[in-house]
């Protein structure tokens, strides 16, 4: 039986030290600390990720090729020697590796006692590299303790102290329909300690401060990045009604692609996304005072969502398919605004709709969302999968987008969604026949504006095509196939289909929009 290798913390942290950055807090002694790591190999103080299944050792580059690549090895002290494409290397030094390329097997050979101990492959890649250890089950509630490590190639870009970030964290299976699928998604908190008594903010991947993350497994998606494009274009054509109050909330989220191995097994890749709270928005607090508001549409429900019906409210924290995420629910249920909010839209007459829906309602959201929800023809999001949000007190409503893997052309399940018909609700219908603040006329303007520049054909698919090239590049879509037996996934099909969708869309959206006055 192979005789594995352990993990060299020390000599890691000591570099960390020693090159000048800001010192990580160290983990203690725990039953995480015991548990089968695998077979470690360390290059420029950062642990390479093993997949067991397949006996590949993956690390993370920054270029897709590294002349004369030379970096720290590190590797097990019990070893004889170390062989990479037949040539040794040198134990706690800098070695030159020669010409490195992504996505291509190194032969690795592991010598003990003079005889050929184990023969391995190593995979350089280009995305960052997420490693969980933990010797319980993830489940759906409650988070169970784990370890996380992260290997970012890019982590100076991104502005971090350092390349390998070493935490506790508390990880639970997350999602709805998404629980059926074979590739799971994941929501963890960073834990300062074992207990998880206390979370830990971090900037992962240079994105937010923060101790809440999702992954997210977008195996329904047959691209792997529709989310991540739908949030990069909100994001750049968004905006909120407060940014004066405070210029750094964020009405949309931000996310990184990662590749996932859990307990040595490679899971495939995955959105490193954060969490659409109070926080990311810069919502007023509660405190006795009830202020800033969130609530996510997470059903269809028989109306609600969608403003065509609602019920009485109750003290619980879910109305009407409505789910109260801010004000804490333990702390007060509050459902009275939202309340009135759809009140207002099923019940009032049109000449009351059409003088006070924007007093309730932020105006420049609703043309905006209205754009958007159509251009990704998100028809999984005209009711489920949003947030409507308020900063303050005598602030509007506005809306923000959630989970979009059913877009550009697709359905949630993946069927096809062709590239005609316009998307609405309730909100929208009534606005639409009442015309209410001149909204057709701005809607028309708005997407002339952003036809000339956020919406342009080109910047469109060009966002797109980054990512699809980056996916290639580095393989981790034959790895993707692999591993999941269903996915059958074909990155250059799907981006022919999206840009041609795209395309047919754009020009469907154009005479909709110019004739829409």
């Amino acid at each position: 039986m192979r005789k594995l290798i352990t993990l060299k913390v020390i000599l890691c942290l000591l570099i960390i030290f020693l090159i000048g950055c800001e010192e990580e807090e160290i983990i203690n002694d725990s039953e995480l600390m015991n548990i089968d790591y695998g077979i470690d190999l360390n290059l420029g103080a950062a642990k390479c990720a093993y997949d067991s299944s397949s006996n590949i050792f993956y690390y993370p580059v920054s270029s897709d090729t590294l002349p004369e690549y030379t970096t720290l090895v590190n590797y097990n002290y019990t070893a004889n020697a170390v062989y990479l494409n037949g040539k040794e290397l040198v134990n706690n030094s800098y070695n030159n590796l020669g010409n490195i390329c992504v996505n291509k097997p190194y032969e690795l050979k592991v010598k003990y006692d003079k005889e050929v101990y184990c023969e391995y492959e190593l995979v350089f890649i280009t995305l960052p590299i997420m490693q969980i250890f933990t010797t319980t089950e993830i489940v759906d509630e409650p988070k169970n303790l784990a370890k996380v490590l992260i290997n970012n190639p890019h982590y100076q870009i991104d502005n971090e102290p350092y390349r390998e970030f070493e935490s506790f964290i508390g990880i639970e299976i997350r999602g709805g329909v998404a629980q059926t699928y074979p590739k799971l998604s994941y929501a963890f908190e960073l834990w300062q300690n074992e207990n998880g008594d206390k979370e830990k903010d971090f900037s992962l991947l240079g994105m937010r401060q923060d101790d809440d993350w999702i992954l997210d497994g977008m195996y329904n998606d047959r691209m792997r990045m529709r989310n991540r494009i739908s949030f990069n274009i909100w994001n750049s054509i968004s905006g909120l009604n407060y940014s004066d109050e405070e210029p750094e909330a964020n009405g949309g989220i931000n996310g990184k692609f990662i590749e996932v191995f859990i307990n040595n097994r490679y899971h495939g890749l995955y959105c490193l996304n954060e969490k659409l709270d109070r926080k990311q928005l810069k919502l007023k607090k509660y405190n006795t005072t009830i202020r800033g508001l969130l609530y996510k549409a997470a059903n269809w429900g028989e109306g609600a969502t969608t403003f065509y019906s609602y019920r009485d409210t109750t003290s619980d924290f879910i109305w009407d398919s409505w789910e109260q995420e801010y004000p804490e629910p333990e702390d007060i249920i509050f459902w009275a605004p939202l309340y009135n909010l759809v009140k207002f839209i099923v019940d009032s007459d049109d000449n009351e709709f059409e003088d006070h829906i924007f007093q309730y309602f932020d105006f420049n959201n609703a043309v905006d969302y209205y754009i958007f929800l159509n251009l990704i023809k998100g028809c999984d999001n005209t009711g489920k999968n949003t947030y409507l949000a308020r900063y303050d007190i005598n602030y509007t409503f506005f809306y923000i987008p959630w989970d979009m893997d059913g877009t550009w052309g697709r359905n949630w399940d993946s069927s096809i969604a062709g590239y005609t018909g316009i998307l609405t609700n309730n909100l929208y219908d009534r606005v639409l026949h009442t015309n209410s603040n001149d909204f057709k006329s701005k809607v028309n303007k708005r997407w002339e504006s952003l036809r000339k520049n956020e919406l342009t054909i080109e910047n469109i698919i060009s966002g797109i095509e980054a990512y699809k090239n980056e996916f290639i590049k580095c393989g981790v879509i034959d790895r993707e196939n692999k591993i999941w037996e269903n996915a059958d996934l074909n990155l250059k099909e799907e981006f022919d289909f999206v840009k041609e969708w795209i395309n047919n869309r754009i020009v469907y959206l154009d005479n909709y929009f110019i004739n829409l006055e």
